[in-house]
């Protein structure tokens, strides 16, 4: 187990711990809930967020425990101790699933972008070669010698990223800016808040990487919670940018993904190219703490003998390198091939999604402080039965939407049917009455990877003069 010794240093993996794929989709959301609900929404998701921490914090020090998952022995038993392990480790595999299937994505709008035409096979072939060629030579190498210190270094290259796309989301819209009357911005529009809500939750959500970066909770509590409290802050105030900016660039012709909105051009193939960085660097983050879950939940069901693996105790120490590197081996590359496999993965990532995540983020913390702490303290018990009642709600919201959620019937990527010209689309009004909404990233994936063929297609169907790199 790695320990974070500087705060900057916390925050800046808590703050790319949360912040991943999902921020594409924020100005998008802020567009279906409008900009002033949208802000409301975002604050509330992170207000939250710092609760379920706190929790965390202060269950680990009334149990006298290290981290989460002896708290949870302490006051569930083993059985609470397993699900801990069982539901982090579906969430992060969830989460490395995506990241691949972005990176993916990714490929396929900087490459085939350039080319006149594509055909299908052409594109389902280089989208299985590049989520392999991305597993192997980025992700495995990676996920094999990465320790904390080092992610923590890596972290800087996709917060770069970031604000690569700030910047030149902040430049884009400053031409519309200036001309306030061509700015028509949505205020409030609250039938858009259940798809805005699942979106902003996961996109804050940090507490499965709190065991993995700070080693001794009990002992660090106030100094978790202070980088929890500033790594929040650095999220919203990123997340607010985007979402503002892009909001202003494009409006209602504004999509999904905001990589897709941007118009075709060097400065937007090196933001794209830089995001791609960016969530191949951030793989080894998902991988690190959930390669740590499934030994601890192999642990617990007494398949392997690790009983130092876990912050149960006051030392810990790694098993076998033969282990590790098997675990690794068997998360990179069944990642990479539930990325490519079938379309029916994503009803599974997105079940998963919204189970694990709504149980790991918010449910279990706060159970796990109701069944510990013994106060008369009425606000924070209050705050525990709000972020309960906030999870129980997701969780079933997003739980049912999925399985209404329509699932590709064949081809590894599904192509649109619709078509497609130069003209722009009105995603916004033509989705305006659609109910999908889910936990965490995997409809986000499913609307790239739609979006990104379609603009494909188009690109394919111009004459050879109007590309516009």
């Amino acid at each position: 187990m790695e320990v974070v010794d500087g705060s900057w240093m916390l925050v800046l993996h808590l703050t790319n711990s949360a912040v991943g794929v999902g921020i594409l989709a924020l100005p998008f959301c802020f567009a279906k809930c409008g900009f002033l609900l949208g802000t409301m929404v975002l604050l509330f998701c992170a207000h939250l967020t710092q609760v379920a921490c706190r929790l965390v914090a202060a269950s680990c020090s009334t149990t006298k425990s290290l981290g989460f998952q002896g708290c949870a022995r302490a006051t569930l038993g083993s059985f609470g101790c397993l699900m801990i392990e069982i539901l982090n480790a579906c969430f992060l595999f969830g989460s490395m699933v995506a990241f691949l299937n972005v990176a993916g994505n990714l490929s396929l709008l900087l490459f085939f972008n350039r080319w006149v035409a594509v055909s299908e096979d052409e594109i389902s072939l280089f989208y299985v070669a590049a989520v392999f060629l991305f597993a192997t030579i980025v992700a495995l190498p990676l996920s094999l010698h990465a320790t904390v210190h080092l992610l923590g270094q890596l972290s800087f290259i996709a917060l770069g990223a970031y604000t690569l796309l700030v910047v030149h989301l902040a430049a884009t819209a400053l031409p519309t800016l200036r001309t306030s009357d061509s700015i028509t911005l949505a205020l409030w529009r609250p039938e858009g808040v259940l798809f805005a809500l699942p979106i902003f939750s996961g996109a804050l959500l940090m507490q499965p990487q709190l065991s993995v970066v700070v080693d001794d909770v009990q002992r660090r509590g106030s100094a978790m919670l202070d980088a929890v409290r500033m790594a929040l802050v650095v999220c919203c105030c990123l997340y607010f940018s985007v979402a503002f900016f892009g909001y202003v660039s494009y409006q209602d012709r504004m999509q999904g993904d905001i990589l897709l909105s941007l118009e075709n051009g060097l400065s937007a193939w090196l933001i794209r190219f830089a995001f791609l960085v960016s969530v191949v660097v951030s793989y080894p983050l998902m991988l690190y703490p959930c390669r740590l879950a499934i030994l601890g939940a192999l642990e617990q069901l007494n398949v392997l003998s690790l009983p130092m693996v876990l912050p149960l105790a006051a030392k810990h120490s790694k098993p076998s390198l033969t282990c590790w590197r098997a675990t690794t081996f068997v998360l990179v590359f069944l990642s990479a091939l539930l990325a490519v496999v079938s379309p029916n993965v994503e009803f599974i990532l997105g079940l998963c999604g919204s189970l694990a995540g709504s149980a790991i983020g918010y449910i279990l913390p706060a159970l796990v402080y109701l069944c510990a702490y013994d106060s008369r303290d009425w606000y924070k018990r209050f705050e525990a039965t709000l972020c309960l009642t906030y999870g129980l709600s997701m969780m079933l919201v997003s739980t049912i939407v999925v399985f209404d959620l329509p699932i590709p019937q064949g081809g590894l990527l599904p192509f649109s049917n619709e078509p497609s010209g130069g003209e722009s689309t009105n995603v916004i009004a033509s989705q305006e009455s659609s109910t999908a909404v889910e936990f965490t990233v995997p409809y986000f994936v499913r609307e790239a990877v739609n979006l990104t063929i379609s603009l494909l297609r188009s690109n394919g169907s111009r004459e050879p003069g109007e590309s516009g790199l």
